[in-house]
């Protein structure tokens, strides 16, 4: 394999990645941020019988949700509290607790515009090469929480609490370097 002895090349590491929520008044810090799936997606087979016979035609494309895993942080604030920030941003898409049937607070939903609106929306992946320069870049569309674990505790480990949450979104958009 003489491929590996050209010194330009450069396989990319997934060790070298930014996630970044742009516009989010409750965003998750790119230091904090552990471990993220790629976008991935499924192209589902539309089956097809005739006679003897058995033919698949391609279906619609569906976009599979993907996994991110942050580090919580102890602050007794919300603006510190990675899980308070986060439950904070739940209640903006429109969860409330159901205290009363009279209270209008209690009867609202969560909507897909107030989850978008978060600013968690346009969630971006960067991929870096070893310079720190952006390699590619994929640009979630209107992405969601849809899955939220806030870890577990433990005396007998030393590790530190990660919170793990899935993600929907529309499409996603892999593009070039910086662009």
């Amino acid at each position: 394999m003489a491929f590996w002895n050209q010194a330009a090349l450069e396989p990319k590491r997934q060790y070298k990645f930014l996630l970044s929520f742009p516009s989010s008044a409750n965003r998750i810090e790119s230091y904090l941020v552990k471990r993220v799936d790629k976008p991935k997606f499924t192209v589902n087979a539309v089956q097809h019988d005739f006679l003897n016979h058995r033919f698949f035609y391609p279906g619609k494309l569906v976009w599979d949700p993907i996994t991110i895993t942050v580090v919580d942080i102890a602050q007794q604030n919300s603006a510190g509290n990675m899980s308070l920030r986060i439950m904070d941003a739940i209640k903006a898409t429109g969860y409330e607790k159901p205290d009363s049937p009279s209270n209008p607070k209690g009867r609202q939903t969560l909507s897909k515009r107030n989850s978008v609106n978060l600013g968690l929306g346009q969630a971006k992946i960067q991929t870096l090469n070893a310079d720190g320069d952006t390699v590619d870049n994929w640009v979630l569309h209107n992405a969601f929480i849809t899955s939220l674990e806030f870890g577990s505790l433990d005396y007998t480990v030393e590790e530190l609490v990660e919170i793990t949450m899935t993600f929907q979104y529309d499409y996603a958009v892999l593009s070039a370097g910086g662009s």
